[in-house]
């Protein structure tokens, strides 16, 4: 599995998934905001539904979201806003790799 970084709106972006950041306490990131509000309000409600808390390394496959280049979107937890750093993010990244190979997800 090849992973690559894309520019631009995500809503737009085409590809069988997106992966977004959601802090600790439930707070979106930037990118997932977007997406939330492409999907009017599906990640929040999906993020309660599943009771996903944003915790280091926490990831949760959403499928069939609406508004979107892509009907497949991850939840990734951040952990707390104010501790992301490299290492926590390096944590947080391998967690979605490691849920997300063996899937059909190629892009």
């Amino acid at each position: 599995m090849q992973f690559m970084v894309k520019t631009g709106k995500l809503a737009g972006i085409k590809s069988d998934c997106v992966v977004v950041g959601v802090f600790q306490g439930r707070k979106l990131s930037a990118a997932a905001t977007e997406i939330d509000t492409a999907s009017k309000g599906y990640l929040k409600a999906a993020i309660k539904d599943a009771g996903f808390e944003g915790n280091v390394g926490q990831a949760q496959l959403l499928v069939k979201v609406p508004g979107l280049g892509t009907s497949r979107v991850m939840l990734l937890g951040l952990g707390k806003e104010a501790d992301l750093d490299s290492l926590t993010l390096q944590k947080a990244v391998k967690s979605a790799a490691s849920q997300l190979v063996g899937t059909d997800i190629k892009h």
